[in-house]
């Protein structure tokens, strides 16, 4: 990836992934192979949100340089999401950035050790709703909902993804039952 990055002049590269023990190859729903602006990379993904291409630090390299200079940080409020808000927000402050089919990274979709597996989580509504205010915000920043099909997709997303999150949570916990 590095040398990618730096053969291109890129800010930020993000590449694919292959799921353990599934075997699931998973690509960047970005252009690929294509240096564009961060805008223009965000967008050029037909469902940024509803298939988690703003997901996972791990697959993306970055110029720390940008992280600095724009003041770049993790919400420690937000536990469900953090890395996609650092991701858009990166990317957002970024003028160059590629997508690369490659799968470099081995993910571990099994993990019982995950916040993901556990069943209850007690703050979850509340850094729900932080997340989605910070997407929001950086969404209307950069005009991001002006463009029809980000705007379903983010919808898309908190509807057949964040809702059914919520159900089970719910479902749960153990104070409600």
């Amino acid at each position: 990836m590095y040398s990618i990055a730096k053969k291109n002049m890129c800010d930020a590269i993000v590449s694919g992934y292959q799921t353990v023990p599934t075997n699931n190859v998973i690509e960047p729903g970005f252009k690929l192979n294509q240096v564009m602006n961060g805008k223009e990379f965000v967008l050029s993904s037909p469902a940024v949100h509803s298939k988690n291409d703003l997901c996972f630090v791990w697959r993306y390299i970055y110029k720390l340089q940008i992280i600095n200079e724009s003041n770049i940080r993790f919400n420690e409020q937000v536990f469900i999401g953090e890395d996609v808000i650092f991701n858009l927000e990166y990317l957002l402050s970024s003028k160059r950035v590629m997508a690369i089919a490659d799968q470099l990274y081995l993910y571990t979709v099994d993990n019982p050790d995950s916040l993901m597996r556990v069943s209850y989580k007690p703050k979850l509504e509340s850094s729900l709703v932080l997340q989605y205010k910070i997407r929001k915000e950086f969404s209307k920043k950069y005009s991001l909902l002006e463009h029809e099909h980000y705007t379903k997709d983010i919808g898309n997303y908190y509807i057949n993804n964040i809702y059914w999150m919520l159900i089970d949570n719910c479902k749960n916990n153990e104070n409600i039952n």
